[in-house]
């Protein structure tokens, strides 16, 4: 259970929002959120989305255990029509007009408008279903918003509902980044659009545990990336060992075709993977102290002590050291200089697939390759299976007969 005091805390806040709701005399609430698979799934995952509905039925969740009854909350469906049409303009936004409310939604509506006589228009962006919207579209789906509702005539409040750091259906769950959090609500409260468009989704997986976000399933997907592309170089290695060619003298070679795959999949691996870290873990290369004689400073050591500790027990220290290695491999110059190096190390671009193209020619893989094909045409034609080891399904073929 939630700690008496926090609760407490919350409840006095949400209070307080009402009564400024309340006094600003709203003739309709645009409530924006990050619904849970209640209405948007991964086969239909609009980026941005308005509801433009007479009514809104909610929580979907059971009321017993959430707290809050089910009930029908109005809608206002002509000013959500000219709110969409208005966005549009600047904006891809997807409208709905069938929106089921989840807990998102419905509960600062139940602490913000407990009769539910105010008419609510949703707002949904896509926090849940990879790939997310880029922040800077984010912005100016708020922006596009903004201008609609200033056009209207009508009085429009609007909130913002969600969690900040939190790993809902995971081990994790439950728990909060309360350093990340504080950092993110003072960009928000001094309006730093640079800092708060700085942020991405994902991190690579030491610096994910140092900021608390390794269990995100975009996350985990990456990591599976990198893992992959480690496997793929290990097994081309082994396949050369162990599968090498005979040379001179009893000498032996690395096995050429795996060779010649080893040198096309390089000129790739190192620049995505360098990509993924740089997408991944983005602003935390660089929320850095300039240098190690920072931490000699008590004056800036007591800041960094707070506000750069990682997540998950590990202290600011390791998670500066974590992010500086990082930041060395692929943002200094000696991080661009090797990825040049590793994308041309083995020869130019088009020479390594020529190569290999010819060594399969040269060597009699290429005609195996085709003879393979022709092995295979060649077991059936158009009047069925010609190979011995396979059964025609003429007893059971329903084509060419005719009917009873």
């Amino acid at each position: 259970m939630a700690d008496p005091g926090q609760v407490a805390l919350m409840t006095d806040a949400f209070a307080e929002m009402r009564r400024r709701l309340e006094a600003s005399r709203p003739d309709v609430l645009v409530v924006v959120a990050a619904e849970h698979f209640a209405n948007f799934f991964m086969d239909k995952m609009p980026a941005f989305a308005l509801g433009m509905a007479e009514y809104y039925d909610g929580p979907i969740e059971d009321p017993e255990w959430l707290g809050i009854e089910r009930v029908r909350i109005p809608g206002n469906k002509e000013l959500s029509r000219r709110l969409v049409t208005s966005v549009m303009q600047t904006v891809d936004v997807a409208y709905a007009e069938e929106w089921r409310f989840d807990h998102g939604v419905s509960v600062p509506l139940h602490f913000l408008t407990p009769d539910y006589a105010l008419p609510v228009i949703p707002a949904n962006i896509n926090c849940q279903g990879p790939p997310l919207p880029p922040l800077l579209r984010c912005w100016a789906f708020g922006e596009a918003v903004r201008r609609a509702i200033d056009a209207a005539p009508e009085r429009i409040a609007m909130i913002g509902t969600g969690g900040v750091s939190h790993w809902p259906a995971t081990p994790d769950s439950g728990k909060i980044n309360e350093d990340w959090d504080r950092v993110f609500v003072d960009r928000v409260l001094s309006h730093d659009r640079d800092a708060l468009l700085s942020y991405t989704d994902a991190e690579v997986y030491k610096a994910l545990r140092s900021t608390g976000t390794d269990e995100f399933r975009g996350v985990q997907m990456q990591i599976g990336e990198v893992i992959a592309w480690r496997n793929l170089f290990w097994a081309i290695s082994d396949a050369m060992a162990h599968n090498c060619q005979p040379w001179v003298d009893g000498a032996v070679l690395p096995n050429g075709q795996s060779g010649t795959a080893y040198r096309v999949f390089a000129t790739e691996a190192y620049p995505r993977v360098k990509e993924i870290i740089m997408q991944s873990v983005a602003s935390g290369l660089i929320y850095l102290p300039s240098s190690a004689r920072d931490f000699k400073n008590p004056e800036i050591d007591q800041y960094l002590k707070q506000y750069v500790r990682g997540s998950n027990g590990i202290e600011y220290k390791e998670r500066i050291k974590i992010m500086k290695l990082l930041w060395d491999a692929v943002g200094t110059e000696f991080g661009g200089r090797h990825e040049l190096y590793e994308r041309n190390y083995a020869g130019s671009n088009e020479m390594v697939r020529f190569q290999t193209f010819f060594n399969a020619r040269g060597s009699g893989a290429l005609d195996e390759m085709v003879g393979l094909a022709e092995q295979c045409m060649a077991e059936y034609d158009e009047d069925g299976w010609r190979d011995d080891d396979y059964f025609n399904p003429d007893d059971i073929s329903a084509i060419g007969l005719e009917n009873d």
